[in-house]
């Protein structure tokens, strides 16, 4: 691929694999060869502001300052995603060091980014910004430091005020202290667009954690709900169906719910093998995929069997657990363990390994934030109780972005959903193998484009044919 001063290369196995899926696997690796070659480098601004919060996703255009020249340079590193390096100063020692995906990146030192974020990016990028006020520490000699190159009093106060809204006091009198010693003159806060043109959102001021991958997890999910929510108002009235009625009808489409789920996940097997799997009669064949793809249905058939009981002994209303989550997934792929595929030990806990989804841009949290992220969403799950189309679409789509196992995100989180409707009184829905296109492009639009309404229009779309065939 055409890079900065040359060309990148990405060795790799025999095995064919798209070529912007090998982009987007070592995107941050890419980065690293690039600032190689251009040192000194550096990513600085809104770029930093994303490594800080320690989101991973590759955005749509990074930004790194060099000063191996005095040209602008802006190229592809992967099909819609651009890198932009402008020249300015570079000093490699004040630099903080982020490892992102295996990839040490040179980052500027949160005290230059803050003095460097021009109004627009706050527009741009306000929420993201916030966040990061919101935890942010700095230290006073290395703000003096930075004032020292860019004295900046209209941003700082601006800042000031930002971090003051966002919940972080103390960054708030440590900016407006360097300015009453630095400045002296006092700047309004109608000057400084905070208000007006630049308005923090109150999720962010009224998050619980001090953590910002934490407080940005927390802030996504309840901005999702309240949009979600918005979009669909005129159609989320429940019409409370007996529970027996819905149990009849999905025990019966229990087969064709099976052959979609586990053929959207890239299986290959036929709804008459489903069907025969499912009954307990012998299929024959011994090429490893096909086995691997009869396991996977085996464990389907367990996982559906058990949140039909689940179903049938709720009061009306479903609790989240992890033991709950954890149980579905042993039942996944307890099957698979038996025949020799998986080992037992990977259906203990969480995932332990980073994660990455094939052909998508969105990029899951490390391993180790896994168990913080996963109380999170069982306790906001748990506190949004109604309209229950919203709670089923968000719990699927905060499950997949949390991905909190190695295998089979997709299925439980089709699971969760169906259990959030079914206690709620209305009925199993199976999103079709044909769909899987549109299903996976609407799941990108929320994770990566931070917009949730197509997911939930098309989760919508399945509820309203599913109550009308009931």
């Amino acid at each position: 691929m055409e890079a900065a001063g040359g060309q990148a290369w990405i060795l790799k196995t025999p095995e064919r694999e798209p070529d912007r899926d090998l982009c987007l696997r070592n995107y941050w690796r890419i980065v690293q060869a690039v600032l190689r070659n251009y040192e000194p480098a550096i990513l600085e601004r809104e770029s930093a502001v994303q490594l800080y919060i320690e989101d991973a996703t590759p955005p749509a255009r990074l930004r790194i300052r060099h000063g191996s020249s005095r040209s602008n340079y802006t190229f592809e590193i992967c099909e819609g995603l651009e890198l932009q390096a402008m020249p300015g100063e570079v000093v490699l020692e004040e630099a903080k060091r982020i490892v992102v995906d295996g990839a040490e990146l040179l980052v500027d030192r949160p005290e230059r980014t803050l003095l460097a974020l021009p109004l627009t990016t706050l527009r741009a990028h306000l929420e993201r910004v916030a966040i990061w006020l919101r935890s942010l520490i700095v230290s006073r000699p290395a703000l003096e430091q930075e004032w020292s190159r860019m004295p900046r009093p209209l941003v700082i106060r601006r800042l000031a005020e930002m971090a003051g809204d966002a919940g972080n006091g103390r960054l708030a009198e440590q900016l407006d202290g360097l300015l009453a010693v630095e400045h002296g003159e006092h700047i309004s806060r109608a000057r400084t667009g905070v208000g007006s043109e630049v308005v923090i959102p109150g999720l962010v001021s009224q998050a619980r954690s001090s953590s910002p991958w934490l407080t940005r997890h927390e802030v996504t999910f309840r901005r999702f709900f309240d949009q979600i929510r918005e979009d669909l108002a005129s159609h989320i009235e429940s019409p409370r169906f007996d529970r027996s009625r819905l149990v009849r009808q999905a025990a019966a489409a229990k087969t064709y719910d099976a052959y979609h789920s586990t053929t959207i996940e890239g299986y290959r097997i036929t709804p008459e093998e489903v069907s025969a799997v499912i009954a307990g009669r012998h299929v024959g064949g011994h090429d490893p995929e096909d086995v691997k793809a009869r396991m996977a249905v085996k464990g389907y058939s367990a996982t559906f069997d058990r949140c039909i009981a689940i179903i049938n002994e709720s009061d009306g209303s479903l609790d989240f657990s992890e033991q709950l989550i954890q149980t579905l997934y042993q039942d996944l792929f307890s099957p698979s363990v038996e025949a020799g595929i998986i080992d037992a030990d990977a259906l203990r806990g969480w995932r332990s390994n980073p994660a990455w989804l094939r052909g998508a841009r969105y990029v899951p949290p490390s391993p180790e934030k896994v168990p913080q992220l996963m109380q999170q969403h069982i306790e906001l799950a748990n506190a949004l109780r109604e309209p229950a189309i919203v709670r089923a679409t968000l719990v699927h789509l905060d499950f997949v972005a949390v991905h909190p196992f190695p295998d089979g995100n997709g299925r439980i989180a089709r699971f969760l959903m169906n259990l959030c409707l079914m206690t709620a009184g209305f009925p199993w829905i199976t999103i079709r193998s044909d769909d899987r296109i549109r299903y996976f492009e609407t799941l990108e639009a929320a994770t990566v484009g931070q917009d949730p309404t197509p997911f939930g229009s098309f989760v919508l779309g399945y509820v309203v044919r599913a109550v009308d065939s009931v």
